[in-house]
């Protein structure tokens, strides 16, 4: 029998812990002859063997490499009360990333896009969106985040989302020279990793 093969990925640690982890044993049972070996770093990794999934921006990625461009909402604790927008004191978390030059997470186009003109609400950022969704799980406060990292807390009734509704950002997932991966494990991986984004 013919030993299995190993697809490296590296991507941000955000992605990871919310997507590519609780998904990997999915992975690794549809295609039983490939395992996962899954790191993070925010640094692209030039060795051929090994997939990166980068957070970038859409103006600045090739359009054949990028994998799901991202849209943001704010969501919360599962079962809280929702928000009253005009209201109390809100604490928002949100994301500053380390990497300045990504675009900022949409918040002014999303209060535009709902009406919202932000005056009760108090910012808290941290430079891992993981982090801030953490946050709001515990009920300490709303996120607002990637739409891609809440689907399975969503699915999961770890997180709820409001009568809000999510803007396009101008961030993006992409795998620098995609089309450059040949072998059978990382293209099935690659093509695995598009479809569950995409969902």
């Amino acid at each position: 029998m013919k030993a299995g093969s190993a697809v490296r990925v590296t991507t941000t640690s955000s992605l990871a812990a919310m997507v590519l982890i609780p998904s990997q044993h999915e992975f690794e049972q549809a295609n039983p002859d490939v395992s996962l070996e899954i790191s993070t770093g925010e640094l692209v990794d030039s060795q051929s063997y090994i997939v990166p999934i980068r957070l970038g921006d859409v103006s600045v990625a090739e359009n054949a490499d990028v994998i799901k461009i991202e849209s943001f909402n704010v969501f919360g604790a599962y079962g809280m009360a929702p928000p009253s927008w005009s209201g109390d004191p809100i604490t928002l978390f949100t994301t500053e990333w380390k990497n300045r030059v990504l675009p900022d997470p949409p918040l002014a186009a999303w209060l535009e896009e709902n009406g919202l003109d932000g005056s009760n609400i108090k910012l808290r950022k941290f430079d891992q969106e993981l982090f801030g969704i953490q946050q709001a799980m515990a009920g300490n406060g709303l996120v607002f985040c990637s739409t891609t990292l809440t689907k399975r807390l969503l699915e999961s009734n770890l997180l709820q989302q409001f009568e809000t509704r999510p803007v396009k950002s101008n961030l993006c997932y992409y795998v620098p020279n995609k089309d450059s991966f040949e072998t059978r494990s990382a293209t099935r991986f690659i093509n695995w990793i598009d479809d569950i984004l995409n969902q």
